[in-house]
């Protein structure tokens, strides 16, 4: 599940992804470290409540200083090691 940053700006969200954040055990959160400080630091304190592994991705060095965009990805939930699989 992936969530925009615009979308995390929503105060409903938190509760949403609290709902979801019980229903996947086992999973991790990866947050967009290039999203604002305050952002990043209410849903890792909420991955931490739920006792969820988390990482903070960002990307330095990169070639392309592009400025975050309200339609990045700031919040995902995969699990860690398994890959999605297609339906047949």
């Amino acid at each position: 599940m992936a969530v925009t940053i615009r979308q995390l700006a929503d105060p409903k969200m938190t509760d949403l992804l609290a709902k979801i954040l019980k229903q996947y055990p086992g999973y991790r959160v990866y947050l967009n470290g290039r999203m604002p400080q305050k952002r990043i630091i209410q849903y890792m304190q909420q991955a931490q409540s739920f006792n969820y592994p988390f990482t903070v991705m960002a990307q330095d060095g990169m070639r392309v200083q592009k400025a975050v965009s309200p339609t990045d990805f700031g919040w995902v939930l995969a699990h860690p090691t398994e890959k999605l699989r297609g339906q047949s």
